[in-house]
């Protein structure tokens, strides 16, 4: 609940929450209000501590600049970490005092703006990498730091490449016949996906869906039987 992207499943949440008290507007509203109350406590004391420390409200991490330079410069790989020198330009200007700072989002915006065809080509490639049975590793190494435990090389635990492609088949066979818990699920997988691709790609920010992924494989398990 404290990681930013969270804050953008939020607008599907409320959707079906207030979809399903559509007969009651009153039980809808405070539903909301509380929900979002609820939702932003965990993050609420450590955006007030990043408050008082910058002067400006950054929310719950104060890391925004830096995650987004990582996978937004023109040298950005499509995946793992890579800290060019156009990362630490852009963190310079982010850094400086406020009546001169940039935000590292004024200057993607400005590249975007430069050169359109070039971020959207890092941030496809970025997309096709999300769904790529590949894991990229970050602190922990699966392939390496797996070594010594015979669980996590049993057939019980399989490949996100077998995951993945299924819950891509189960996500086209729900759409067929969506309905509202359908689409929802379809918008939590899509808005996740999405907000990881702004940023950029490693194993361990896409583990968090694997979940979900996981219902709509077993969708297409039981269409194929």
């Amino acid at each position: 609940l404290t990681r930013g992207n969270f804050l953008l499943l939020l607008p599907g949440i409320l959707l079906l929450l207030v979809w399903r008290c559509r007969r009651r507007p009153l039980r809808a509203a405070a539903l909301t209000l509380a929900f979002l109350a609820i939702s932003y406590a965990p993050q609420l004391p450590f955006a007030l501590r990043n408050f008082s420390h910058y002067g400006r409200w950054t929310g719950p991490s104060s890391a925004q600049d830096a995650v987004l330079a990582l996978g937004n410069t023109p040298e950005a790989p499509p995946g793992a970490l890579e800290y060019t020198a156009t990362f630490h330009e852009w963190m310079a200007l982010a850094e400086l005092p406020p009546d001169r700072r940039v935000p590292v989002s004024a200057q993607m915006l400005r590249w975007f703006r430069n050169e359109p065809a070039a971020y959207l080509e890092l941030k496809f490639r970025m997309l096709l990498l999300f769904w790529h049975q590949q894991e990229i590793p970050n602190n922990i190494n699966f392939a390496i730091d797996a070594r010594p435990s015979w669980l996590l090389h049993t057939p019980v635990l399989l490949d996100f490449s077998v995951v993945g492609s299924l819950a891509l088949a189960g996500m086209f066979l729900a759409w067929r016949r969506r309905s509202p818990s359908r689409l929802f699920l379809e918008f939590v997988v899509a808005m996740y996906c999405l907000s990881t691709v702004l940023f950029y790609i490693l194993a361990r920010f896409r583990l968090p869906l694997v979940p979900v992924l996981a219902v709509f494989g077993g969708a297409a398990v039981e269409h194929g039987l």
